[in-house]
């Protein structure tokens, strides 16, 4: 019983604080066939967050529950954000991460899986071809997204820029309600466009995307105008016009000039009812898996 509360109070305050769910009480029948009832409307916010610190371990457990034959959690939902080198999808990204809260999301970007080509000579390095679909191991992203879907930790790679290489270190992710994905060419690639559930392409224009390039690699990246302009021109358009651009017809959602309000309150709305099933999910599992004589009464949404 006292478990069960700890996730029923983890599950109403995930959200930056916001309720995800609205649990009126949960009750449970005694031996001699009386009702304890507790509830939960009752309990103060500094008696949920007491709740919540023991509920962690518990709520982890529940996430690796496979659901269908594929082994994938079938109310988890993945995102895919995609669009021009510069065109906002990262802002669009990390706006989504900072609304959904990071204890509900996964967030991945595809940049993390550019090849290492630490064994080549930099200046090599330097003029591989960055935005062509081989630069990039897609086929561990997807091994990855489908390790997570089964509830499972992943380690990702991490890139380093300013070398062109992978670095010697990897980042251990595991598996929240809500996977967002997000990079230049994912909605380009057959497999990994299948396992999105929502796909959004962020569509800005061609000179605003440049701009916003130069600025972001001689700040952030360290290198020369000539050289940004030079990739620009021999393989960043082209590459542009023969992946990235067609793949926007397999979007769900194009959203104008990256971060748009509306698409914003679209897409964070539709995610933060999917948690809230995830959850409801989650409790009912641990419910009807453990004691069918616990009921749980919900408001009615």
């Amino acid at each position: 019983m006292i478990k069960l509360l700890c996730l029923l109070s983890y599950c109403i305050v995930v959200c930056n604080g916001k309720p995800l769910e609205s649990p009126t009480s949960i009750s449970k029948s005694s031996s001699s066939g009386s009702q304890c009832k507790v509830n939960l409307k009752s309990m103060s916010i500094d008696d949920f967050e007491r709740h919540i610190v023991g509920s962690l371990p518990l709520a982890e457990e529940l996430v690796h529950k496979e659901n269908n034959s594929s082994g994938f959690i079938d109310d988890m939902i993945v995102v895919g954000i995609a669009g021009g080198s510069g065109s906002g999808k990262t802002t669009l990204a990390e706006a989504i991460y900072a609304a959904i809260g990071e204890d509900n999301i996964t967030y991945i970007q595809h940049d993390s899986y550019y090849r290492d080509n630490s064994h080549m000579s930099f200046e090599e390095r330097s003029n591989q071809n960055f935005d062509h679909p081989d630069s990039l191991e897609t086929s561990l992203l997807i091994d990855h997204l489908k390790q997570l879907r089964q509830g499972q930790n992943v380690s990702k790679p991490e890139y380093d820029f300013a070398t062109h290489s992978r670095k010697n270190i990897t980042v251990d992710i595991g598996p929240r309600p809500v996977i967002l994905v997000e990079g230049i060419l994912i909605l380009s690639e057959r497999e990994l466009n299948s396992l999105f559930d929502i796909r959004v392409f962020v569509d800005t224009d061609d000179d605003i995307r440049l701009i916003r390039r130069i600025q972001r690699d001689t700040v952030e990246r360290g290198r020369s105008l000539d050289g940004i302009i030079n990739q620009y021109l021999t393989t960043v358009r082209p590459m542009h016009i023969e992946f990235v651009e067609p793949s926007k017809r397999n979007a769900h959602i194009i959203v104008p000039v990256g971060l748009n309000s509306v698409a914003l309150e679209l897409v964070v709305s539709r995610l933060r009812s999917s948690i809230r099933k995830y959850y409801r999910n989650r409790i009912t599992e641990a419910v009807k898996g453990n004691d069918s004589s616990t009921n749980i009464e919900y408001d009615s949404e």
